[in-house]
């Protein structure tokens, strides 16, 4: 029946922002705390503070992993009182028990695996190290912050990414959907997306060949979301955002990412005044203000008045 809501897998109320949706925003803060700079460690503190509220609802099993494995490290978060040039909050990172790690830095939990393999040893089970797409969300927050270099969105890219994904289509399509995002922010239009054709994932070293074709036939890996906004183009040509939007979420697989990722995208194509009246209605006046604030910072910064 349509317009009922699922209270058992929906644990979020209608007008509210989806885990995912979350999971950009608090990337954007971290880009705006920084000054438009990157800073890893900023945001993974920001990301455990996302997984306290989001956990039940997300189905990241490696944002799983890599969060545990931080936690086990001793990664400590402290909240401190709010800035008051900024309507964001800046929580202190503390290090504890790092009489592992001589240089006195916290490793990944992607470090420690790469190191683990270079010396042999077998982390995993074969087929079970797939990376999901929760490396694309982020992608959305930081692709805003050097739009205008390219080559500085990638960079970005790769930093955010490997701070919990270190695959190679996990790399890959995070930089892909970062460089898309920006050179629409450029002012490219739809033909940005184009045909991303047979993209095959490479093997890498200590990786068995059954490994590489689950990845590849993977619905919830990065190269399948992207995959299903760009089968969307076409949508959007004929029905706009709505059209597009809605053969998205139809699609399945991860459809709370897939949806974030073409929200972004055929948003910044089509512009906020061509969205739909009435799902914009439907969002919380509370969340429309929260995202206003962070719109003027980032223009702040940009100095654009």
């Amino acid at each position: 029946m349509r317009g009922v809501p699922d209270e058992k897998r929906v644990l979020w109320d209608a007008g509210q922002p989806s885990p995912v949706t979350h999971l950009a925003l608090a990337t954007l803060d971290s880009v705006l705390t920084w000054g438009g700079v990157i800073d890893e460690l900023d945001y993974m503190k920001r990301l455990h503070q996302w997984w306290e509220v989001w956990e039940e609802a997300s189905m990241s099993q490696t944002l799983v992993h890599v969060l545990k494995e931080y936690s086990s490290a001793g990664l400590r978060l402290v909240e401190v009182e709010q800035q008051a040039t900024t309507v964001l909050k800046v929580e202190d990172c503390q290090e504890q028990n790092n009489s592992g790690n001589s240089s006195g830095n916290i490793e990944s939990p992607s470090d420690q695996k790469n190191e683990q393999q270079a010396q042999g040893q077998t982390t995993e089970k074969d087929g079970e190290d797939r990376e999901d797409c929760y490396c694309l969300p982020p992608m959305v927050g930081l692709a805003v912050a050097q739009f205008h270099d390219l080559d500085e969105v990638r960079s970005n890219a790769l930093r955010i990414c490997e701070a919990t994904h270190k695959s190679l289509e996990a790399r890959e399509g995070a930089t892909e959907l970062a460089i898309l995002l920006a050179r629409i922010l450029q002012g490219k239009g739809l033909e940005q997306l184009g045909d991303r054709g047979n993209h095959p994932v490479k093997r890498e070293p200590g990786c068995k060949e059954d490994a590489v074709k689950n990845a590849t036939n993977s619905s919830f890996g990065s190269f399948a979301v992207l995959d299903t906004v760009v089968a969307a183009a076409q949508n959007f040509k004929e029905a706009g955002f709505k059209g597009a939007l809605t053969k998205v979420a139809m699609e399945g697989g991860s459809a709370t990412v897939s949806g974030a990722v073409a929200g972004a995208v055929f948003g910044a194509l089509a512009g906020y005044s061509n969205l739909p009246a009435s799902w914009l209605g439907q969002v919380e006046a509370s969340i429309k203000e929260a995202v206003d604030k962070r719109i003027n910072h980032l223009l702040d910064l940009m100095g654009i008045p």
